[in-house]
């Protein structure tokens, strides 16, 4: 039997069990970073007329993995702090009424 290739919802999964941590200390953005470096050794033993071709996509495509779990999490704390914001702006306006 092969070994069992993760598919998108198994990484998902394991991204949401981690919620809490920062995207450095995911195991999920630990592994990707792995991965990455193993395709880019991978890559280097390619021929040189796919510099710009095959291995150049294969490349973009491992780095997008770490660099999508960082942009995820960055996302999701300017919603939280949009969402204090608006908080304090109406806790803010409720109090300049009663003065």
């Amino acid at each position: 039997m092969g070994e069992r290739v993760l598919s998108y919802k198994d990484v998902i999964c394991a991204f949401a069990m981690e919620k809490g941590k920062s995207y450095t200390e995911l195991n999920t953005w630990k592994g990707s970073r792995v991965l990455v470096k193993l395709i880019y050794e991978l890559v280097s033993g390619f021929p040189k007329e796919e510099l710009y071709g095959i291995s150049s996509q294969i490349k973009r495509s491992a780095i997008s993995v770490p660099s999508n779990i960082a942009e995820g999490e960055l996302k999701t704390r300017l919603e939280q702090i949009t969402i204090v914001n608006k908080l304090l702006a109406g806790f803010i306006n409720h109090y300049k009424k009663k003065i």
